[in-house]
């Protein structure tokens, strides 16, 4: 297939890959146009320490595509961990003016779905800024067509940080979010996410608060879901689901319906995370980094233990 149109997506936070993955086509349609993502590879130019770069034509230069570091293990051998921060997206039409801004738009919003899902379920693979905004990329940048003629061209090497664990994004990942992307995103990822922003923002009372919803929700579904398996009529299924609002009814159902639950988990999430949240609803409590930090790791341990999926059914 030949393609003709070219662009870039930077994305705002960086997002740390399997080497497997780089190099990579990964299949996408966009307003019916067959494509596909591109993702950096390794360049050596026999120097100590690889960087990562992209195909397009002669002569153009549009910036860093990323930055490798490594781990050093007993045997000296160095493992590397490449952090990828831009990506191209070529298609197999050539756009016309009057086409170009949606077709731009749909990439950028195809690009930024991929990462914002990244984000909730691997949310350790993301080299995090501090950018108080609400998309993960920025606007791209098209090329004019190149055709077949491409080479690749390395980055301007970066420096290279040493760093001791990784949990970078995997093919698996990626396979299950473009197979699934047209869905919603559910609630509590997607408040999962805004969680681990705004802590990244300083905006503590916002993420304990919104964590105690993921908790009260991902709970309260399942009681919900619970009934329904059991057949229980619909009017006592509507009337249970509008009576057990608030952190301790829920616990309470759970609890005499003998839903599969950690009562320890369960109590200490209760005199923790919900307590905080009470404070900061009724009296004006400023919770701390260290309590905000402590009610994403509660959210995300609902999430996970009760396998909420990332995309509604």
């Amino acid at each position: 297939m030949d393609y003709k149109y070219y662009c870039i997506c930077t994305l705002r936070h960086g997002v740390y890959v399997s080497y497997k993955l780089l190099g990579r086509r990964l299949p996408i349609e966009i307003d019916g146009i067959k494509g596909y993502i591109l993702l950096p590879k390794f360049h050596t130019d026999g120097t100590s320490f690889p960087s990562l770069c992209i195909p397009y034509d002669k002569g153009t230069n549009i910036g860093r595509w990323g930055s490798v570091s490594y781990v050093q293990g007993p045997d000296m051998v160095k493992h590397w961990h490449p952090c990828i921060v831009a990506v191209m997206c070529v298609l197999s039409e050539e756009i016309d003016d009057s086409r170009a801004g949606i077709v731009n738009q749909q990439i950028e919003n195809y690009i930024d779905r991929c990462v914002k899902c990244i984000a909730g379920l691997n949310p350790d693979a993301i080299d995090w800024t501090y950018r108080n905004e609400e998309k993960f990329v920025d606007p791209t940048c098209v090329w004019a067509s190149c055709g077949d003629e491409y080479k690749w061209v390395p980055t301007i090497p970066e420096t290279v940080i040493v760093r001791t664990e990784y949990n970078e994004v995997e093919f698996s990942t990626i396979k299950y979010i473009l197979e699934n992307i047209t869905k919603t995103i559910s609630l509590p990822y997607e408040l999962l996410i805004n969680v681990k922003k705004d802590i990244l923002n300083h905006q503590y009372k916002e993420a304990v608060l919104f964590s105690a919803i993921i908790i009260e929700k991902t709970l309260k579904d399942e009681v919900v879901n619970y009934l329904g398996l059991h057949n229980t009529e619909e009017k006592i299924t509507e009337y249970l689901s509008s009576n057990i609002d608030g952190f301790q009814k829920i616990r309470k159902a759970i609890k005499k319906l003998e839903i599969a639950s950690d009562n320890t988990e369960l109590h200490r999430i209760g005199a923790g995370t919900i307590h905080i949240r009470n404070r900061v609803m009724h009296g004006g409590y400023p919770p701390s980094k260290e309590e905000a930090l402590q009610a994403y790791k509660d959210a995300r341990y609902i999430i996970d233990y009760y396998k909420v999926k990332l995309f509604e059914e």
